[in-house]
């Protein structure tokens, strides 16, 4: 066995050897084949740089022709540019020329024609103007005679408005000496008040008083319209309630609207013409002392009311809704309202001027705002109550103009 072990490391021993020979022989071989591969890629690459670059200088030779001709086409378009463009602007330039020689031709020739048109027109406006003129100097000649004659007429309108307001002055006086006196509300009752504010000189709106043995009449009249036509009911329904309570003795007030109504149909109509309706609104109490100190009102009104006050709170007789009329075509009746007052209690009756007065957004005073008016001052004197109201209607007018007469009548028992 170990024999056969020396046996093959020999064999191997003998392999390595054969190949060492082998390798030692052909080493130098391979040793001169790199060489010449060696030698013959240089050869190689120096051919190929040397070709490179002679195509290289080649190519940059071209390049350069060509951009030189390339120079030489493009400076030649420049110049036969240039050429046409002045060629261009000389024939633009001939062309202004031409037109501005028309231009100014035709106008000098234009400007020529309108120095004759206006020479023309500065003639007609001057024959024109002449005849403006004198036609402006008759004008002014009718001016200075209607001026004259305008004068003339404000002096006899002066004149003439001189009397009518001096005669309604007097009328004024006649009206106030016909009417009642506040003596006579003094000589039958504890307190009064009174505001009175005629829209005119002379009023529609008055309040009369008269006694009948134990019972006291007290009467606002409220007269359609203003100014003389209403001043002439008055009068004329004064005269008649003197004549229907003093001289008849009628204390009733109903009875006392029914014969004004009827009376004031017959004055109206008594020539048998139909005129124009004439109406009044009226409102009348019946004052009576009872026993004690209690007093008995009957009430009755023509589309008037009464105000009054009862345990410390104003109240209201709201009266008929009709007027006292000169229509025959209607048939008004009227009715009383009665009520038993204390002592030192208070009555209002007024005319519509005062709660129908308008503020500048047309709102009126208002009935409703009356009573508040008098409610808030029912502790203060009667005096001052109605200057509340007094006060309290201007605030609300505003400035506005007065619309109507303007009467209230306050009693304190």
């Amino acid at each position: 066995m170990i024999l056969g072990l020396y046996f093959l490391n020999f064999r191997m021993l003998m392999k390595r050897l054969k190949c060492l020979i082998v390798f030692l022989c052909f080493f130098p071989y391979l040793i001169w084949a790199q060489e010449a591969n060696h030698i013959q890629a240089d050869t190689t690459k120096k051919l190929q740089e040397n070709t490179y670059q002679n195509l290289l200088d080649s190519l940059t030779q071209t390049i350069k022709k060509y951009g030189l001709e390339k120079q030489i086409m493009q400076k030649s378009l420049q110049e036969a540019e240039t050429q046409k463009n002045l060629s261009l602007w000389g024939f633009i330039g001939a062309g202004i020329s031409v037109l501005i020689v028309v231009f100014l031709i035709i106008r000098n020739v234009r400007q020529k024609d309108l120095l004759i048109e206006q020479q023309q027109t500065i003639e007609e406006q001057n024959h024109e103007l002449q005849a403006q003129t004198e036609e402006l100097r008759q004008q002014q000649e009718e001016i200075a005679a209607q001026r004259d004659d305008i004068i003339q007429k404000n002096k006899v309108l002066a004149e003439k408005n001189k009397l009518i307001q001096e005669s309604i002055q007097v009328a004024s006086l006649i009206q106030k000496a016909l009417l009642a006196k506040t003596t006579n509300l003094q000589d039958y009752f504890r307190g009064f008040a009174i505001l009175s504010k005629p829209k005119d000189i002379v009023s529609g709106d008055f309040y009369w008083v008269g006694r009948v043995q134990h019972t006291t009449i007290v009467v606002l009249v409220d007269s359609m319209g203003h100014g003389v036509p209403a001043a002439f009911i008055s009068l004329t329904i004064n005269m008649l309630l003197k004549e229907i309570v003093l001289i008849r003795k009628q204390i009733s007030p109903d009875i006392i609207l029914e014969e004004l109504n009827n009376n004031l149909r017959q004055i109206i109509h008594h020539n048998g013409e139909n005129s124009h309706n004439i109406s009044a609104d009226i409102a009348i109490c019946s004052i009576q002392k009872t026993i004690g100190d209690s007093f008995c009102i009957d009430f009755a009104g023509a589309r008037r009311p009464m105000l009054y006050v009862l345990n410390n709170e104003i109240m209201r007789f709201r009266g008929n809704r009709v007027s006292v009329s000169s229509d025959t075509t209607w048939e008004e009746h009227f009715e009383n309202e009665t009520i038993e007052l204390s002592s030192k209690t208070r009555i209002f009756i007024f005319s519509d001027g005062l709660t129908d007065q308008n503020n500048k957004e047309g709102k009126k005073f208002g009935e409703n705002q009356l009573i508040q008016i008098l409610q808030k001052g029912i502790s203060e004197s009667i005096q001052n109550q109605i200057q509340n109201v007094e006060r309290a209607l201007l605030e609300h007018q505003g400035g506005c103009p007065q619309r109507d007469d303007i009467l209230m009548v306050a009693i304190e028992l």
